[in-house]
């Protein structure tokens, strides 16, 4: 055994005599001038702050001497992968070189303005984040990494991407929303593999006529562009399921989209320009949701009754004068929503009777619609088939996205006679009323625990366009006046929203005696989920936000879970304000009103707090310090 314990160390002698020798050499190379041998040698080496080489290797000294030959290193890919690192910040040697091992590298949020070279020469990547730095363009040596399944460029500042980007032929997923992109590479069908290609929050007018030939294509996110049209070829994508056009500038949609025989899914909100509908809607027989809601539909085709799977249909906020009663023959449709339209008396009427005849079924409509002072209308029928709620027009027809006032079963027609308490519930970036659910619950709860004092109104605001309320232009006054206009009726005001609600919940919070802000986002240049809008508009957007939250007399909640984007958002309210506090749950997740509601913690907040605001005490005795 002594023997065994002396050959060791023996061995260890030699090995640190070698790499003595071998310092001192290198040290005498520098000395010489020959600075160019000297970076080829130190490549393997740390550096202190002087500049000299320290003994830690990167790689194993036993290997050395088959780099060394002559006092330079082997000119082999892997010696000149390592030689080039030498430059790089020490966070990202440190990924690069686990993405040679796993094949994932995560560069996301690290300051980047360009791609370090040493990333293209990982060719055996198959998944890639760039998300959140500043880029303005991809190096046309992305196309190298062929194994690439995952490409992750989002909220970045790009205006363009390669042609190199089609050779990524393995590509699963490719994500580019919140850049500046004008235009896609007019080859992007030659993906055969890709399944999703979110694009939304940029500055595209059109799709390549190529698009057509991503037949593996199961999600296609285009919300918040300004398209005006769409290419005839999107009718050949046979597996999309999920296509959302919202929020752009529409005129028409093709008449090739009845052929996406696989869609579920059809989101059209927020095309202001958009009239009609083609008939050949009807081919959409795997479609379960569609919303045109706030367009300027005049017309919608009786053939949507022929569609097999539809269960809900969006339509309020557009020109109906009349909606076919025949498309209320669609054998599973369950809700149609019309608030807002300019529907005739007769219509109504004749919608509500053919209404009446389907079992669990709802129809949406506000108190102008349904005159429900008039005692023509105020029949069975019409009591069977509306929510106990009737929707409030409570703005001018002129002003843009979802605006409607869910009164309590025991209030009046009036604002002015409302209830004493006000909920507003800011939609989030999908464009649509996220809140509805909840809000029920919460109602559902009082009235089972006979809390018959509990009256409180709802107003739901969504802005269908995906620009963040207009926070950075002249869309902010027309939002800020509605909102004031309507909650100085109430005494109490609480605001809810999450992500993109989150961030109106608190910059029009002067109007609230209390803010539930579920990750907002404060620093649109910090986020990949924005719209396609300059710096400037951002900078203006974080100035209204912050001005909101410190011109608030009531309370502020912002909630936010664990990862670390949102909680770089929430750090940036200012410490000083004590009536904005944040709170940080255990949870890596953007979607965490979602993720508290699934563990039976959200209605609980909102319960609490309505009852403050109303001065009951909850029988649970729960306090609403309680949650912070």
């Amino acid at each position: 055994m002594w023997q065994a314990v002396a050959g060791i160390l023996a061995a260890s002698v030699s090995l640190a005599a070698f790499q003595m020798v071998y310092e001192n050499y290198s040290k005498s190379l520098r000395d010489s001038k020959t600075s160019d041998k000297v970076a080829q040698i130190g490549a393997g080496l740390e550096k202190d702050k002087s500049g000299t080489h320290t003994k830690k290797w990167k790689a194993p000294l036993w290997k050395l001497g088959s780099k060394v030959r002559k006092g330079v290193w082997r000119q082999t890919p892997r010696s000149r992968y390592i030689r080039a690192q030498s430059s790089l910040r020490a966070d990202i040697r440190v990924k690069l070189n686990l993405a040679q091992d796993n094949g994932k590298l995560d560069l996301s949020e690290c300051e980047l303005e360009s791609i370090p070279e040493e990333v293209f020469d990982i060719e055996c990547l198959t998944e890639l984040s760039l998300a959140g730095n500043n880029l303005s363009s991809i190096p046309r040596g992305i196309g190298r990494l062929r194994n690439l399944e995952k490409l992750q460029l989002s909220g970045n500042r790009l205006r363009e991407v390669p042609d190199e980007l089609c050779l990524l032929d393995n590509l699963e997923g490719l994500w580019l929303h919140g850049n500046l992109l004008e235009q896609l590479p007019s080859d992007i069908g030659a993906l055969p593999h890709l399944k999703q290609l979110a694009i939304a929050g940029n500055r595209l007018t059109s799709l390549p006529e190529s698009i057509g030939l991503l037949n593996a294509l199961s999600e296609l996110v285009v919300a918040g562009n300004r398209l005006e049209e769409l290419p005839k070829s999107i009718g050949t994508l046979s597996s999309l399921r999920n296509l959302d056009l919202h929020g752009n500038q529409l005129g028409s949609v093709c008449d090739t989209i009845g052929m996406l025989s696989s869609l579920e899914e059809l989101w059209l909100q927020g095309n202001k320009k958009l009239e009609g509908l083609p008939p050949t809607l009807k081919g959409l027989h795997q479609l379960k949701k569609m919303s045109a809601a706030d367009c300027s539909l005049t017309q919608i085709p009786s053939e949507l009754g022929e569609m097999q799977e539809l269960q809900d249909l969006s339509l309020y906020g557009n020109k109906l004068e009349r909606v076919p009663v025949g498309i209320l023959q669609a054998p599973r449709l369950r809700k149609v929503w019309l608030e807002g339209n300019p529907l005739h008396s007769e219509n109504v009427r004749d919608l509500v009777h053919a209404a009446n005849r389907k079992i669990c079924f709802h129809i949406g409509l506000d108190d102008v619609q349904v005159a429900i002072e008039d005692d023509r209308v105020a029949d069975n029928d019409m009591k069977n088939v509306l929510s106990s709620r009737i929707f409030s027009n409570c703005v001018s027809e002129s002003m843009d996205g979802y605006w409607k006032l869910d009164r309590h079963v025991g209030g009046h027609s009036s604002v002015a006679n409302a209830s004493p308490v006000l909920v507003v519930a800011f939609g989030s970036a999908p464009g649509v009323p996220n809140w509805g659910g909840a809000i029920r619950r919460v109602r559902e709860n009082f009235d089972n625990d006979s809390h018959a004092e509990i009256n409180f109104d709802v107003l739901y605001v969504v802005d269908p366009h995906r620009s963040w309320y207009g926070g950075g232009d002249e869309r902010y006054s027309q939002y800020n006046n509605a909102i004031e206009k309507i909650a100085s009726q109430y005494p109490k005001v609480i605001f809810i929203g999450d992500s993109m609600g989150a961030t109106a919940a608190l910059m029009f919070a002067k109007h609230a005696t209390m803010v539930h802000s579920f990750c907002p986002q404060i620093d649109l240049s910090k986020s990949s989920i924005r719209p396609g809008e300059e710096e400037a508009w951002e900078g203006i957007l974080k100035e209204r936000v912050l001005a909101g939250i410190e011109a608030c007399s009531g309370d502020i909640q912002v909630h936010v879970g664990n990862w670390h984007h949102d909680v770089q958002q929430s750090n940036i309210i200012p410490s000083s304000l004590e009536h904005a506090r944040v709170k940080i749950y255990g949870i890596d997740s953007h979607r965490l009103a979602i993720a508290l509601d699934r563990g039976n913690k959200l209605i609980p907040i909102l319960e609490s707090s309505i009852l403050q605001c109303c001065g009951v005490t909850n029988t649970a005795n729960i306090r609403l310090s309680n949650f912070f």
